[in-house]
């Protein structure tokens, strides 16, 4: 017996407008039916009472006024349902997080808190793929970005990268090359090691893609105004000297040199050099900004 495939939630929702269409037109042809049986009857009979036109008009109202309440209602629980996705996939990732933690901060090596995390992060992914609503949507794809954040450093400990014998088993601090941890934790079966699966669903989660919307790419940078505002008003004047700095110079191989080199050539730069470039540039404050806003530059 051929199984029965019931539509997503996704799907549903991609329907909806065609439903809210054709309900349109269904409430919209009841209610011009029902006025068009009333302008004959006005017109017409001349013998009608006035209480049969009541009723004709009553109808009418009612039959578009049932229509619209069901579409709104049906717009509500839509909106509701796609908020419960947005809300449990995102509890779902703060648990991940949250089991790989131990009560000290550091990253435990307990492979099945591993595995737990990767399965919540796949069930979050799945909840997230039935959030229906553009604005849910946003706000998903925002506290991705924080968690993705967190995530970053599952892989680190403190500066250092977390040691291969740590996915084996051991204390990141024991003295063991990989080959010893694996020879000691192979007593105790490869249900002792990280499993590959688990890694690769959290690293996948934590990195950005390569075709990752930068929301900051759309971002306007500061105007004069509102850099004069932080230098005077705010009173930031080392956030400024910063700025300055960014607008004027410019990084290549590890050496600095001028954005816009005076003399159309790559000069590298000391420190001196820059910090008397600065100095000279708040002495000249505002007229050295040339009134344009800074460049955007990461």
């Amino acid at each position: 017996m051929k199984k029965i495939k019931f539509p997503s939630n996704k799907e549903l929702a991609n329907l909806q407008p065609w439903v809210i269409w054709v309900g349109s037109i269904v409430a919209a042809s009841i209610a011009l039916g029902l006025t068009y049986i009333l302008v004959t009857l006005i017109l017409v009979e001349k013998n009608i009472k006035i209480s049969d036109y009541v009723q004709t008009l009553i109808l009418a109202v009612l039959s578009g006024t049932l229509i619209y309440t069901w579409i709104q209602h049906n717009n509500y629980e839509q909106t509701q349902q796609s908020k419960v996705f947005l809300d449990k996939s995102i509890e779902l990732l703060d648990k991940a997080y949250t089991v790989l933690v131990e009560s000290d901060s550091s990253i435990t090596n307990d492979p099945l808190c591993w595995i737990t995390s990767a399965r919540l992060i796949r069930r979050s992914d799945d909840l997230a793929k039935d959030i229906t609503f553009d604005a849910h949507q946003i706000l998903y794809l925002a506290e991705h970005d924080y968690q993705r954040h967190r995530f970053s450093n599952i892989f680190q400990s403190g500066e250092e990268c977390l040691p291969s014998i740590f996915y084996l088993g051991s204390s990141q601090n024991a003295k063991l090359t990989l080959g010893e941890a694996a020879l000691i934790s192979a007593a105790y079966g490869v249900e002792s090691w990280i499993p590959i699966d688990a890694i690769s669903v959290i690293y996948r989660f934590s990195v950005f893609p390569p075709n990752f919307k930068d929301p900051l790419k759309d971002s306007d940078p500061l105007t004069l105004h509102a850099y004069l505002r932080m230098r005077w008003e705010l009173k930031n004047k080392e956030l400024s000297r910063y700025l300055t700095f960014r607008n004027r110079f410019e990084v290549k191989e590890g050496k600095i040199y001028y954005r816009k080199d005076p003399g159309g050539r790559l000069k590298e730069l000391d420190a001196y050099a820059i910090d008397k470039e600065i100095d000279e540039l708040d002495s000249l404050f505002p007229y050295s900004l040339h009134d344009k806003p800074f460049a955007r530059n990461s």
